[in-house]
């Protein structure tokens, strides 16, 4: 018979509670993974448009790459803000001008909304019905 590591009684054991915590951090975990394999990170989707390593990191990939590097392929930041026109708020159209792209584009994570910093509550969507709202 196999061993049960829960009994369902009124007081929990302390193995049993700590059987539900690591089960419940796995979960989370796991999940978090799922959900962020549904979309590749920046350096993956590089990678995937043919470009390599040095393309961003020069000769040192283990090196940050600096915002000014995106730059070079992605022309200003008005041309990325035409092209992210279709998000509402267009997070590349906002009262800070010069922000770095590695604030938000973290190459090898998750992109990370650097605007929930001081605008917790900030989301971007893609505009419905071509609404021309303007962007934060």
């Amino acid at each position: 018979m196999a061993t049960m590591y829960c009994s369902y009684e009124k007081k929990m054991s302390v193995k049993c509670k700590f059987n539900i915590f690591i089960a419940a951090m796995l979960l989370v975990i796991t999940s978090g993974y799922v959900l962020a394999q549904d979309k590749p990170v920046l350096a993956d989707r590089h990678k995937n448009s043919g470009l390599t390593c040095e393309a961003c990191h020069d000769t040192n990939p283990k090196q940050a790459v600096e915002g000014d590097k995106c730059l070079g392929c992605h022309e200003n930041s008005a041309a990325v803000a035409k092209r992210t026109i279709n998000l509402q708020p267009n997070p590349h159209s906002n009262h800070l001008l010069d922000i770095d792209c590695t604030k938000c584009h973290v190459g090898h994570k998750a992109q990370v909304n650097y605007c929930q910093n001081c605008h917790s509550e900030m989301v971007f969507e893609k505009k419905k019905n071509g609404s021309k709202q303007a962007g934060h």
